[in-house]
């Protein structure tokens, strides 16, 4: 008999590979079981691999969730910066901008997916706050439905905000019972336990951006002056190579698209696109275009595997755009003759043009 809810595994991390290429990983692994407790352990187990394998890469070993998310701060923790290494130099990237995470959720019939567990970015819903009374619903059903729960119960006292002010004085203390978790929760049924600093992020690293920008394009790494073109009566026309490199990327190991920067690895800022903004935001207006491009050369189809945002380097805006590849299809540029399939060479963007090899690169694409 299938059972009332299940479990759910999704990850969504920028790892290093062994030859320091960029590995973008995204799983949705489904967990059930007639007896639902059995299907949550098995869920948890394979969190747990991904935890070791992530803290491998760091070389370090599990000891606790809270010494876990510590070695792991830099790599997928909220707030914290994430390292993409891309020719062996690092470059660091506030994660909100990609939203890494690992975590457990909690599935009812009606495919609500209520996270239970995790590290890293879920979109503002991984605050401890909502994970407690996440679990104490979860622990509802399992009372609801009489489903054992194998002595897997414990009590927890948590102290939790009436408002999420930083200055906020109204506060509650609860005691509720859920299913454990690897999540240590000693130290939060003190009041105010927010003001503590145990919990801080305590990883930093150096921004370097200009290491990679300085090393030159390479298999990912691409480097665009400007979003539109310059000269002559195209002048508000953008640049079709930028799409194709987009395409490039998706379809090969994903990459770094620098806008802002020329091939011979000067930051030229992007003053000339956002003076066609004609006094509108200007970054609002780059970010219109560069949306409308992709709409129109690539579709939205493939929107969660790019993400971008705004720098500064040398008192000049870029803009960065992470692409991570497409694991299971091909995906076609739009162009004036048809749809184009591209790929990335060593540094430089290539059309596959002869059926054969375009049926070659899809049948790579299944098996991985």
């Amino acid at each position: 008999m299938k059972a009332a809810f299940h479990y759910l595994v999704k990850a969504k991390v920028i790892r290093q590979t062994e030859n320091n290429e960029l590995d973008f990983v995204e799983i949705n692994k489904v967990f059930e079981n007639e007896n639902p407790i059995i299907a949550r352990t098995e869920a948890f187990s394979f969190y747990q691999s991904w935890i070791d394998v992530l803290l491998q890469k760091k070389d370090k070993e599990y000891v606790s969730d809270r010494q876990a998310r510590r070695d792991l701060v830099s790599f997928i923790e909220p707030g914290a910066n994430i390292k993409l290494v891309a020719g062996g130099k690092e470059i660091e990237f506030d994660n909100k901008s990609y939203g890494n995470g690992i975590g457990v959720y909690f599935i009812i019939d009606n495919g609500d997916e209520t996270l239970i567990h995790g590290i890293g970015n879920f979109g503002g819903i991984s605050t401890h706050h909502d994970i407690f009374f996440n679990l104490v619903d979860e622990f509802e059903y399992y009372r609801s439905y009489n489903y054992e729960t194998k002595n897997t119960e414990e009590k927890i006292t948590y102290c939790v905000k009436d408002a999420w002010e930083d200055d906020c004085r109204d506060i509650a203390i609860v005691t509720k019972e859920i299913l454990k978790t690897p999540f240590d929760w000693s130290g939060y049924d003190k009041p105010y336990w927010w003001q503590e600093t145990y919990d801080q992020r305590v990883e930093s690293a150096p921004k370097t951006i200009q290491q990679i920008i300085h090393e030159g394009e390479q298999n990912t790494v691409e480097f665009k002056s400007t979003l539109h073109f310059k000269t002559g009566r195209e002048i508000n026309k953008i640049k079709e190579d930028i799409p194709k490199t987009i395409c490039a990327f998706l379809n090969s190991n994903g990459g770094l698209l620098f806008i802002g920067v020329d091939d011979n690895k000067s930051i030229i800022g992007l003053d000339f696109d956002f003076n066609l903004s004609n006094g509108k935001n200007s970054e609002d207006y780059f970010r219109l275009k560069f949306d409308n491009m992709m709409e129109q050369f690539i579709g939205l189809s493939i929107k969660n595997n790019i993400n971008a945002k705004f720098y500064k380097l040398e008192d000049k805006s870029i803009f960065v755009v992470i692409v991570s590849p497409s694991k299971k299809r091909l995906v076609f540029h739009r162009g004036k003759e048809g749809k184009e399939l591209y790929v990335r060479g060593e540094a430089s963007t290539l059309q596959i043009k002869d059926a054969e090899e375009i049926i070659n690169c899809w049948k790579e694409k299944q098996v991985d």
